[in-house]
């Protein structure tokens, strides 16, 4: 069945926007001594992680910004991955230290594929990225290999995303979404697409809703949801996309084109449009009251449903993610530092 035509109604310029409501106010910063990535940042169920100082992993207290622990590792410009009590990061080298959440001691280290790391369960996938190496899967408990893809399936693999189920994995160009299980990497279900899952290196393109439904791009300017009856494509916009994930909350869609951020009624098939210099970084934060974008420039606003911009703070330095986390805050990863900021309402995705 076709889509209703969209309609896009853009803001009024930031020019002319203070910070009114909301607040947007600034808990606590901590420098990181290096430029993070967009996968260095980790908030997962009260655990707050970051890679700093090229060297060490830390994990904060989300409330104060102050150390929990601190520990060790070889190489810069990591990805992180936080889950069932351990957090793995992944060098550029291809080294993986898994760390205990409580205590920051390392229980295990080995030899993986560099880029992608996914915690699906009691194993943690990696592989897939750039089709460099298979997919393959670890015990998380203690590290040993427990299933790798053939070379012949070597697919230029995006990141796989986590869920209930098992891991939601497609590759670069498909039009086939598969659902793995997680310890034997079997396929236990295939989708087919539309179009292809749009993403850029080492992008987490996959995300999902509060409710726990898969939601990504396809193609230039589609968003779809895996629901239980199959793949549905809830928006087409009339421009096309940035690679930053899209999220749901409340039955508006919040996302972001080539110009800026973008908020859509899925109700009255209506969008509004927040034009941000170079573009928006990875991430958005909801709350009861709308959501919180990043600009690549160094301003965050928060927009409200009905596409009003409610608060904008400029900061001193360029936007590298923007991560939620709870108790109504958000964090944010700037080049060489991180800041959370406390929201007007609790965070909601």
């Amino acid at each position: 069945m076709p889509l209703p035509p969209a309609v896009q109604r853009p803001l009024r310029s930031l020019a002319y926007v203070g910070g009114v409501a909301g607040g947007l106010d600034v808990e606590w910063r901590r420098d990181l001594h290096m430029s993070p990535t967009s996968h260095g940042i980790k908030w997962v169920d009260g655990a707050l992680l970051a890679s700093e100082r090229t060297n060490r992993v830390v994990r904060l207290d989300p409330l104060a910004g102050e150390p929990i622990w601190e520990a060790s590792v070889d190489g810069p410009w990591g990805s992180l991955a936080v889950g069932n009590g351990v957090g793995v990061y992944v060098n550029q080298r291809g080294q993986a230290t898994c760390l205990e959440l409580a205590s920051g001691a390392v229980r295990w280290v080995a030899s993986v594929p560099r880029g992608y790391v996914a915690i699906v369960g009691s194993a943690v996938l990696f592989g897939g990225w750039r089709g460099y190496s298979p997919l393959s899967g670890r015990d998380l408990a203690s590290g040993e290999p427990l299933w790798s893809r053939s070379r012949s399936e070597n697919d230029a693999l995006l990141w796989p995303l986590p869920t209930a189920e098992g891991a939601l994995v497609t590759a670069r160009g498909s039009v086939e979404m598969q659902l793995i299980e997680p310890r034997s990497g079997a396929v236990q279900q295939r989708w087919t697409l539309p179009d292809p899952v749009p993403s850029g290196d080492l992008d987490e393109v996959l995300s999902k809703t509060m409710d726990g439904l898969p939601i990504f791009r396809l193609g230039e300017a589609g968003v779809a949801m895996l629901l239980p009856s199959g793949v549905e494509v809830v928006w087409q916009h009339p421009t096309a996309l940035s690679h930053a994930s899209p999220a749901v909350h409340d039955r508006h869609l919040w996302l972001s084109d080539t110009s800026g951020p973008v908020v859509v009624d899925l109700g009255t098939r209506t969008s509004h449009a927040c034009p941000l210099q170079e573009g928006v970084a990875p991430g958005v934060v909801c709350d009861s009251s709308g959501a919180l974008f990043a600009g690549r420039a160094g301003v965050v606003v928060h927009i409200s449903p009905d596409g009003a911009v409610t608060d904008r703070k400029v900061l001193s330095r360029r936007s590298v993610a923007v991560v939620g986390g709870g108790d109504g805050l958000a964090y944010l990863a700037l080049k060489g530092e991180l800041i959370c900021l406390r929201l007007g309402s609790p965070s909601a995705c």
